[in-house]
């Protein structure tokens, strides 16, 4: 029963969360077509909570690293205090799919924990490495999601026991695709 109550909890938090970030995307993009597009990708999400929560995960992981880079460029905040908040994000992200793929019911809370800060140092490595990359925050953002979608893809695969080399192999060469594919378009179309 308190399991229920905490995913409740946090099913009702990343809700807020991701209408704040929207309200920042809106606040950031002029753009009435990627408007639009969220907020049919975020009906979308919350419609697919329980069948595919990865969803609204990764859009809300991908409109909070946007509005922290534009944070960060418009507003001028110090770069710790975007850190920080990346690394709550990161951390609350992980915890909301650990508790959807009940990943307790496998993994020791010390082994779950440090998964939970090595995903949140990898994706703050990540923002770090491309902050100054001549790209659009858009495109930063995608690319940082996709490496997250990828440690924690394989972070499953190997609390289920069906981790190996060949599956491995295949999401990180997919991973890389998607990336140069956002990497060249974002340097090509300018977004």
């Amino acid at each position: 029963m308190k399991l229920i109550k905490t995913l409740n909890f946090a099913k009702a938090l990343i809700i807020v969360l991701l209408a704040l970030e929207i309200v920042g995307f809106f606040y950031f993009e002029i753009s009435p077509l990627l408007r639009v597009l969220i907020i049919f990708l975020g009906l979308i999400s919350l419609w697919q909570i329980k069948n595919l929560p990865e969803i609204l995960v990764l859009l809300v992981l991908y409109l909070g690293l946007f509005d922290f880079y534009n944070i960060r460029y418009g507003l001028a905040i110090p770069t710790a205090l975007i850190l920080i908040g990346i690394c709550a994000l990161v951390s609350f992200l992980y915890y909301f799919s650990a508790r959807i793929y009940k990943f307790e019911e496998t993994l020791e809370k010390n082994i779950s924990l440090i998964y939970m800060v090595t995903t949140s140092l990898i994706i703050i490595e990540i923002f770090l490495a491309i902050t100054l990359w001549p790209v659009e925050p858009k495109t930063k953002s995608l690319i940082i999601v996709v490496a997250f979608y990828l440690v924690m893809r394989l972070i499953y695969l190997n609390v289920h026991h069906v981790l190996n080399l060949k599956k491995a192999l295949g999401f990180v060469v997919a991973s890389i695709l998607i990336m140069a594919t956002v990497v060249s378009l974002g340097w090509w179309f300018g977004f």
